[in-house]
């Protein structure tokens, strides 16, 4: 039987390729991304995971971090000026602190940071004028900067947060330097939701290239579907769209979320703490909260847009009575994995997002020690099992149910052509031997042990505490 062409890699960017992690966002700011949308030659509208300014955020992550580093800096330098004046209610032992302080390795410190700042302040802000691409050598040493300097932040603060600062470090310094450990996650996580979700774009718009879909001529209805529900936030596929453009029940459900998930942040808030270095310090204190918590929105936003894609490979991996689209098996794929290699790339990265926010979560947990107890690893460990059931375990079905029936066939069955030459001589046991997982096993076991350190590590702080 002749075997198709091999299908195209449809994990890859639409707007850049063969981007490296430094080129996965842009350095400086550039506004909107280019017209050549993947879904650009489709009818309806184009798959977009995000929008207006959530995709402007994320787009610009090295930015934000630039300007939240800098912010830092600022902040510290400010308190390091007031330490003599607040020392009693705020530090304590003014005498050993500024003995610390006053050492020439930390001079050199704050001061050598402060020149690598301004360098990188001077590249960003220029770029961001002229509106050209930053030149690949300054992109890269200003991301390997920002990283370097969040690493070393949030190494000495998680230190301190397992076994406590030294008590000659002053508490409002040791404060701003624990903020580098949830930059360093925001950072990290904002360049690889980029990255993710301009591959999943591609992916998703052109899936019916390939030989990988039963009935790939009905697969317009769910691309349009699926553009739909991306944009409002509520899964309908296969189920048509008759809501009203006037009254949408739905945006104010959602803008009724965001209101009490405002107040549950406000009110989680000790307000007390703001500002032990006088007004201004809690002027600074109030726009940190605000910029923190507004990407706790945007992380959840990102997360229920996981959850509509969830639904959508549930939809692709099952057949329903409502639509004839599902994914399609290919024992001799030249993937290796049957066809699925690039929805299993699409499972992994949205696995590695979710290693991120147990990271996050962990880091939380250390720096708020009994803050909702063991509540938020309950969630969590919920969302790992859930995300592995409907994407993984869910794609392992529909890999098996297939494989059967090749088996049951002797070869393809009726009306699927084989990709990958399947040759007279493969015999069953060489079908039976194929992949039956949208990754290979030590992929799949190595994800799942990750999934589990953030727990692990957090088990052992709880051990570690005193009683």
């Amino acid at each position: 039987m002749a075997s198709p062409g091999i299908p195209p890699n449809l994990w890859r960017r639409w707007d850049h390729p063969d981007a490296s992690i430094h080129e996965y966002c842009p350095l400086a700011y550039s506004g909107d991304e280019s017209e050549d949308h993947p879904c650009s030659d489709t009818a309806g509208s184009p798959i977009e995971y995000l929008s207006g300014i959530p995709r402007r955020a994320i787009r610009h992550t090295p930015l934000v971090t630039f300007l939240a580093i800098a912010y830092l800096y600022v902040w510290s330098l400010y308190r390091l000026s007031r330490l003599e004046a607040f020392q009693i209610d705020a530090i304590g032992d003014a005498s050993i602190v500024l003995a610390n302080i006053t050492l020439p390795i930390g001079s050199l410190l704050f001061g050598g940071l402060g020149v690598v700042l301004a360098g990188m302040a001077i590249v960003i802000g220029y770029y961001s004028v002229v509106g050209r691409p930053v030149p690949t050598i300054l992109r890269l040493s200003v991301i390997s900067l920002l990283l370097t300097i969040l690493a070393a932040g949030t190494v000495v603060s998680s230190y301190g947060l397992y076994f406590g600062f030294p008590a000659d470090i002053p508490d409002g310094l040791a404060r701003l330097l624990i903020k580098t450990g949830y930059t360093l996650t925001l950072f990290v996580g904002g360049l690889f939701v980029y990255d993710g979700m301009v591959r999943t774009e591609t992916l998703f718009c052109k899936l019916d290239e390939t030989e990988v879909l039963r009935n790939p001529s009905d697969y317009g209805g769910l691309r349009a579907a699926l553009a739909d529900d991306l944009t409002v936030g509520f899964p309908t596929f296969g189920r048509g769209n008759d809501r009203r453009d006037d009254v949408d029940p739905i945006r104010i459900i959602v803008g009724l979320v965001l209101v009490v998930l405002i107040a549950i942040f406000v009110l989680i808030t000790d307000w007390s703490s703001f500002g032990p270095f006088g007004p201004l310090d809690a002027a600074f204190d109030i726009v940190w909260w605000v910029f923190l918590n507004l990407t706790r929105l945007l992380i959840i936003l990102v997360a229920y847009k996981f959850v509509v894609l969830v639904t959508f490979i549930r939809v692709l991996s099952v057949e329903g009575a409502t639509q004839s689209v599902t994914l399609l098996y290919h024992p001799f794929h030249p993937d290796g994995l049957g066809g699925f290699r690039d929805i299993g790339k699409f499972a992994t990265r949205v696995n590695v997002l979710i290693i991120l926010s147990g990271v996050y979560l962990l880091y939380f947990s250390l720096d708020n020690v009994g803050a909702l107890g063991v509540l938020p690893w309950i969630v969590y460990s919920l969302v790992v099992v859930l995300w592995f059931r409907y994407s993984f375990v869910a794609l392992h079905e529909r890999m098996r149910l297939d494989k059967q029936e090749w088996l049951r066939a002797g070869g393809p069955p009726d009306g699927i052509e084989a990709i990958g030459g399947f040759a007279e001589e493969a015999t069953i046991t060489d079908v039976r031997n194929s992949p039956e997982w949208p990754v290979s096993t030590t992929q799949l076991t190595r994800l799942i042990s990750v999934n589990a350190a953030p727990i692990v590590l957090w088990l052992l702080k709880v051990w570690l505490q005193p009683a």
